[in-house]
Order: C-alpha cells, then structure tokens, then sequence
C-alpha cells in the first residue's frame, strides 16, 4: 500500500472518531497516526477537523508552528483561518513571521495567497484610504 493511500485512511479514521467518537478517542488515534505518518499532513488535518470550534483551532495552530518550522502550506491555512475570523489585522504580524523562517519565493507565495484571501474576504484597506491613494 502507498504512503498516501494509508494516510488517507488514517485521515479518515481520525474523522470518525472526530464524528462519532469523543476526544479521547480521537486523541488516542492521533497520537497513532504520528508515529506512522507525516507529522504536517496529519496536524493539517486536525485543522480541517476542528473548523468550527475556533479555539481549538488556533491552540492547533500555535502548537504547529512550533513543531513545523518554515512551512508556506501552515502559514497559508493560518491567514485563511483569520480572514474566516475577521481578524485582518494579524495578518500584518504573520507576515513579519512568516519573513524570517520562509525563503523568498514560498514568502511571494504567500503574499499572492494573502491577496486572494483579501479579494475572496474583503480587503485591509479601507475605501476612505483608497481615495487617499488616487
């Protein structure tokens, strides 16, 4: 069996027991799934797991950034998460971060990617800044 086929079914064992199991259960599988797997994908996952419960989310995040250094893909996930959120204005910080552990071309990556998220969300800069730049 190829790697990617058994960390899909770790994934989707892991969104089982999110479904229908409890937490310890869940945690039990994802402490699993860490020896086996890779350590970013599966962290990524838990993140699509915990969508909706906003706190568990971002103490996820906090603890990925730790653990996964220089990763545009995290950073990536993190601006969608604040943008979901109405939290713009972090956005500015988690640039400067993102500035000192990614290279040039994943930071220009990011930065496009920031520009999507501004269009698709709506964008930092407010429309009586806008005429001020005309």
């Amino acid at each position: 069996m190829k790697l990617e086929e058994k960390l899909n079914i770790w994934k989707a064992l892991m969104q089982l027991e999110a479904n229908h199991g409890d937490e310890k259960s869940l945690k039990k599988v994802y402490n699993e799934v860490l020896e086996v797997c890779d350590r970013k994908k599966i962290m990524l996952h838990i993140i699509h797991i915990y969508k909706e419960k906003k706190e568990v989310e971002e103490k996820i995040f906090r603890i990925i950034f730790k653990k996964v250094k220089g990763s545009c893909k995290v950073y990536k996930k993190y601006c969608n998460f604040i943008m979901r959120n109405n939290r713009e204005e972090e956005n500015k910080n988690t640039i400067s971060k993102a500035k000192t552990t990614l290279d040039k071309k994943k930071m220009i990556s990011l930065e496009i990617h920031i520009a999507r998220l501004e269009y698709k969300y709506g964008s930092l800069i407010k429309e009586d800044q806008c005429l001020k730049i005309f």
